[in-house]
């Protein structure tokens, strides 16, 4: 009976500290009490992308393609895609976090908005009428300035009309279900 190499150890990760203005200091940046450090410490860089990061302040959305869309991207607009290749990413949380993750495409909005009529109380008839009129393959200044609208008038929607949409779609639920 062979057995089998035993697996190498574990590596020590030699990790350079990145000052950023969002980062946390100090003793509430984790990555700071590792680094030992005061300043705003948001990332500890291992030189591959898995760095561990510590953000006081919300970050800016960024775009991380798929490899063919990444393709697509960089040909049409270098000097915003710089690279060709995608950038998938990971986050393994050590500590809290919140995070606002992706944007769903026109089918699945028409689909919501079509299943889940509540949404439309909040964001009103006709900014749900425009986004059902568009298809998947829909898209330039129009469908932008429509989902611009209609996710303003979700943003300023009142307290109450926002607590007010799921009490209606469990009560619309609850009687369909009879």
């Amino acid at each position: 009976m062979d057995m089998e190499d035993p697996p190498p150890p574990p590596q020590r990760l030699c990790c350079a500290v990145q000052h950023y203005e969002w980062g946390r200091r100090g003793a509430a940046s984790l990555v700071a009490r590792l680094a030992d450090q005061q300043d705003p410490t948001p990332t500890l860089s291992s030189g591959w992308n898995a760095p561990v990061l510590s953000v006081a302040k919300a970050l800016s959305i960024q775009a991380h393609p798929d490899k063919k869309l990444a393709e697509a991207l960089h040909a049409l607009r270098p000097s915003v895609y710089k690279d060709g290749n995608h950038k998938p990413e990971m986050a393994i949380a050590i500590t809290e976090f919140r995070a606002l993750y992706g944007f769903a495409g026109i089918q699945e909005l028409r689909d919501l908005l079509s299943t889940v009529p509540e949404v439309e109380g909040l964001i009103g008839h006709e900014h749900a009428a425009k986004l059902m009129s568009f298809n998947e393959y829909d898209g330039g200044n129009e469908v932008k300035s429509s989902l611009q609208s209609a996710f303003a008038k979700l943003m300023v929607a009142s307290k109450d009309m926002v607590s007010e949409a799921p009490a209606k779609l469990i009560s619309r639920l609850n009687t369909e279900s009879k």
